[in-house]
């Protein structure tokens, strides 16, 4: 559920204005509506913030291994500055190695000579100059000056010429290098040599990524502080901030409030106002929150929480993509070892593993696929465990998936609707609701109908009236607002979209058939992997057999681990909270609190105050 919150308004002493938001830190109770920082202090944290993000960027990209703890603040900051400072150098010797790289690929045809001589030669009254045009333009200016045909290709030919004089427009002067060509390229070399250097040093710095990480987190946790200090709303002897806490811990800042001697006022949210959303459930539901932190979504408060039923379909439709008992078996082995591997810390994301794990095997199993095998064909212990309507040797079992995804589309959507009545009853309102709920209900025959087959599947004439019936009762009772005339001119102004949004109500129905497109896309690779790797299972193939078996299957994980994504949780995110009417347009509740022990940074950078 989503947690309520109370807008809360807190007035402090400016005098101790530091001390009292470390003991507000304390309580982690409030999420501080966000002020702008300012200050030296501010913006020397925030300078060190995006440097420390810097130097972890560059770290993280350099291929090392290692790892350094309890590095000392001073210590982390030498790292920052050093580590920003060789990419910089890195930097300007690479521009400055492309450069010479140019010019030594602009003057490599002219050969080893030396520049100085030219200024040289100058200096003694003989003009010397050299010139580049095509064989035609050379052989032009030859005939009316002292030339000396140097090289010549297909292309270009390049010449020295002696004396001055305009040059036809043809021809162009080739400006003389700075330094030889052996030069150049001893400084080249000595340039990629410095490189590498700064690079072996750089790989020096990567076991201290762990160390940065943790800098990062405190001086954030310093950065948050200086700006919620410095941006704190003044008022002679008083300064006072905003922000939101959750009903029930009212009573908890009250009482902080009293012993500090600050002032602290409660209201509801105005309609107008967004809090921070709070979605709180218990273990066996939070196992889906990996999921949301994954994606960045978070509802509205005044939107549903929809954990459960989103862990309870998309727990199917990953079974359902994923298609496999096999598949779903290997699942719950990893699972498996992650838990005894962390024990009772075993996180969310490892419990979530194993239910739709055991999800998929349940699947695989009435469906008899185990690693892309047919267990239906078989006597033993696993076709027992195979549902007659989806087992492979049954010719209508893929009319039977197509059916199955069909109606878990017309549960999920007319859930959706379900609750949209629950939570608009005794409005009026909520007719349309009902409304919806029809047509989404006589909709689906029409599916069975169009898509699967039109003989067996006939339209019943209910379906007709279900879906007359509820466009009458949205297109009457969507816009309400306690008249029934006003609510009928306003339906008569959207007609266009409602007609829109029953034929979208026909698509997303549909749109559900690619739990069984996928789930059966993976199937056809699984039996191609199986059928490769068969004809090699004897003799001194059998490794080769094995390697096919181990990839094709490990591919075909990860392609259907992707189409979760894109088919699985879709359904979720666009299908079933589109007919919810949620947009997901919340933020996560962050209450002000100390997330890193500062007593773990050590050094005279710590002894500031902030």
């Amino acid at each position: 559920m989503i947690t309520g919150m109370k807008r809360t308004f807190l007035v402090i002493p400016d005098r101790g204005r530091a001390e009292s938001l470390r003991n507000l830190r304390k309580l982690g109770l409030l999420h501080v509506e966000p002020v702008p920082g300012a200050g030296e202090d501010y913006e020397k944290l925030s300078s060190r913030q995006s440097n420390i993000e810097r130097a972890i960027g560059i770290l993280s990209s350099m291929n090392a291994k290692g790892a350094r703890r309890g590095m000392k603040l001073p210590d982390s900051l030498e790292v920052v500055e050093r580590s920003i400072a060789l990419s910089e150098e890195i930097c300007t010797l690479g521009e400055r190695r492309i450069g010479m790289e140019r010019e030594l690929e602009r003057v490599m045809p002219w050969g080893e000579f030396d520049p100085r001589l030219f200024g040289e030669l100058d200096a003694a009254g003989v003009r010397l100059s050299l010139v580049e045009s095509t064989p035609e333009g050379i052989d032009s200016l030859a005939s009316g000056a002292d030339l000396l045909r140097f090289s010549a290709d297909k292309y270009i030919s390049r010449a020295i010429l002696i004396g001055d004089g305009p040059l036809p427009e043809a021809v162009r002067a080739f400006d003389l290098p700075d330094e030889p060509i052996s030069s150049m390229i001893a400084e080249l070399t000595s340039m990629e040599k410095a490189i590498l250097e700064r690079e072996r040093d750089l790989k020096a710095l990567v076991p201290a990524l762990p160390s940065l990480a943790g800098f990062h987190g405190v001086n954030g946790q310093r950065l948050e502080f200086e700006r919620i200090r410095s941006g704190m709303s003044v008022d002679g002897p008083v300064c006072w901030i905003e922000g939101w806490i959750p009903e029930r811990d009212t009573p908890a800042l009250e009482r902080v409030a009293s012993a500090n001697g600050w002032g602290v006022a409660f209201a509801d949210p105005s309609a107008d106002e967004a809090p921070p959303s709070k979605v709180e459930n218990n273990a066996a539901i939070r196992i889906i929150n990996p999921v949301f932190d994954f994606l960045g979504m978070v509802p509205g408060y005044r939107e549903y929480d929809i954990s459960l039923w989103f862990l309870l379909f998309f727990s199917v439709f990953y079974a359902m993509i994923f298609g496999d008992g096999g598949y779903g078996a290997l699942m719950i082995c990893a699972g498996l070892f992650a838990l005894a591997k962390g024990g009772r810390k075993a996180s969310d994301a490892v419990k979530l593993l194993l239910v739709v794990g055991s999800a998929t095997t349940a699947w695989g199993a009435m469906t008899g696929t185990w690693f892309g095998l047919d267990a239906s064909t078989s006597d033993g212990f696993l076709s027992r465990l195979v549902v007659p309507a989806f087992a492979g040797t049954n010719p209508l079992s893929q009319e039977n998936v197509k059916l199955f995804c069909f109606l878990l589309g017309t549960v999920q959507l007319s859930l959706a609707h379900l609750k949209n009545i629950r939570r608009d009853f005794p409005n009026p309102k909520f007719l349309a609701q009902v409304g919806w709920l029809g047509v989404v209900t006589g909709l689906y025959y029409f599916v069975l109908n169009l898509v699967i087959d039109t003989k067996k599947f006939p339209i019943p004439g209910y379906s007709l009236w279900l879906i007359a019936g509820g466009f009458l009762l949205v297109f009457a009772f969507a816009n309400w607002d306690g008249s029934l005339g006003k609510s009928l001119l306003a339906g008569l102004g959207g007609l266009l979209s409602q007609f829109l949004g029953t034929v979208g109500a026909f698509g997303d129905i549909i749109s559900y058939i690619r739990l069984f497109a996928v789930g059966l896309a993976g199937l056809s690779i699984a039996q191609t992997v199986n059928q490769m790797a068969g004809g090699m299972m004897k003799g001194w193939t059998i490794p080769f057999g094995i390697l096919i078996v181990v990839f094709g299957h490990a591919l075909n994980l990860a392609m259907s681990f992707l189409s979760v994504i894109v088919h699985g949780i879709r359904l979720n995110l666009l299908e079933f909270s589109g007919h919810l009417g949620m947009e997901w347009s919340g933020y996560a509740y962050e209450p002000f609190r100390e997330k890193f022990p500062e007593g773990e940074v050590s050094g005279k950078e710590n002894q500031q105050t902030w």
